[in-house]
């Protein structure tokens, strides 16, 4: 992934910046002999692109994998976290390498995990960033303070009162079939976040950045504020930040702006490495976690329900590769809905036939499968359909 992505910056940028790394930097062949042969077009002055790129890799990767390689990143100026990237991943091998022959060397030594333990060890001791182990006193004392602390609200007293609000560093996921209202939740809870001057950036991965514009214009009105906070007031708090697809991506994006929170719809079309799409799951699941610990920025993730579970008496949510997005999530929400009543209801509503009544309310339960931060709970939330308000009166 972080090989093709260096391709892929190079690609889109022309072969302008052609960073400084060697053939052996790479592990996979097919990617040696591309680098390889972006080296001798740049010594011979010849333009890197996705034309030259092919005709110079034929049997290797063809325009349709070279094009796949850019969409994996925004922009070309990612090329340095990419490129910082392979040389730790190269790094840490290379130690291993070296406790290898060591080992070799002296089989009484220590193990290879050992090794490569003491070496980083020693490393981060060298850069005055070691890891410091805490005694029963320090742990207690931050033990007292994060369960004192007071996240971010919601906008909904149930998850608030359960959650004590979106906390420091936390991974959220917000989970429901498709056009179960996910992204209107997400950016009713980010109205309430952008009430408390806080910085919020919305990726959307499924719907142009006008959409989305369109979509918090509407909860405005339905919630009777000028559309002037919007452009005024919030215009430096709010970003929605569309074309980005990869989380290697999201996250280098992230880090420059600074946010208090993030918010990715959704997560099943995030670009991830993996065979199949629970492993793709797995590994964001991971990623999004690190990133949460490291940061201390939250995660709020928009999660598809298949379609097997709509409807389902299970307690078990199936969002489509989720075991893993579940297990790493310190909250987990789910949108619970009654689909085949809610097709009825709609189409009494648009017809207004005589003797058929529906107000455009439909009920549907939210439930937080789980919750470190307290107990899970559920309960009933009103979603108005009404003059095609399409927001939640709950938020």
């Amino acid at each position: 992934m972080i090989e093709k992505s260096i391709i892929g910056c190079v690609l889109l940028g022309n072969g302008k910046q052609l960073p400084d790394l060697c053939v052996e930097d790479f592990h996979d062949p097919k990617n040696k002999q591309v680098w390889e042969s972006f080296e001798k077009m740049k010594q011979e002055g010849i333009t890197i692109d996705l034309v030259t790129a092919s005709e110079r890799n034929i049997g290797v990767y063809g325009p349709e994998a070279f094009a796949e390689m850019q969409n994996l990143v925004p922009t070309p100026t990612h090329l340095k976290y990419y490129v910082e990237k392979l040389k730790d991943r190269n790094g840490l091998e290379n130690l291993q390498k070296i406790g290898r022959q060591l080992q070799a060397i002296n089989p009484s030594t220590d193990s290879l995990d050992e090794i490569v333990s003491k070496t980083l060890v020693d490393l981060r001791k060298s850069v005055k960033n070691e890891v410091k182990t805490k005694n029963m006193t320090e742990l207690y004392e931050e033990y007292c303070e994060r369960m004192s602390a007071v996240g971010i609200k919601t906008g909904n007293k149930m998850i608030d009162n359960k959650t004590k609000g979106v906390q420091a560093g936390s991974f959220w996921i917000v989970n429901a079939y498709s056009g179960s209202g996910k992204t209107t939740m997400a950016m009713q809870m980010a109205r309430q976040f952008l009430i408390q001057k806080k910085k919020v950036v919305f990726y959307s991965l499924e719907m142009d950045a006008w959409r989305v514009y369109e979509m918090f214009e509407r909860i405005m009105k339905s919630k009777k504020e000028s559309i002037d906070r919007l452009h005024y007031e919030w215009n430096n708090q709010l970003k929605i930040v569309n074309g980005i697809r990869s989380w290697g991506a999201i996250e280098f994006d992230a880090m420059q702006r600074e946010p208090d929170v993030i918010i990715v719809d959704f997560a099943q079309i995030v670009h991830t490495e993996g065979r199949n799409e629970y492993e793709r799951m797995q590994r964001l699941a991971q990623n999004i976690q690190q990133f949460c610990r490291e940061s201390q920025i939250p995660v709020l993730l928009l999660s598809q329900v298949s379609v097997a579970s709509e409807n389902s008496d299970t307690t078990v949510v199936n969002a489509k590769g989720g075991g893993d997005l579940f297990a790493m999530s310190d909250v987990f929400l789910y949108i619970r809905r009654d689909h085949k009543l809610e097709q009825d209801q709609k189409r009494i509503f648009y017809s207004k036939q005589p003797g058929f009544e529906s107000n455009g309310l439909f009920e549907r339960n939210l439930v937080i499968l789980k919750n470190r931060f307290g107990s899970e709970a559920g309960c009933c939330i009103t979603y108005n359909f009404r003059d095609g308000a399409g927001v939640y009166m709950d938020f």
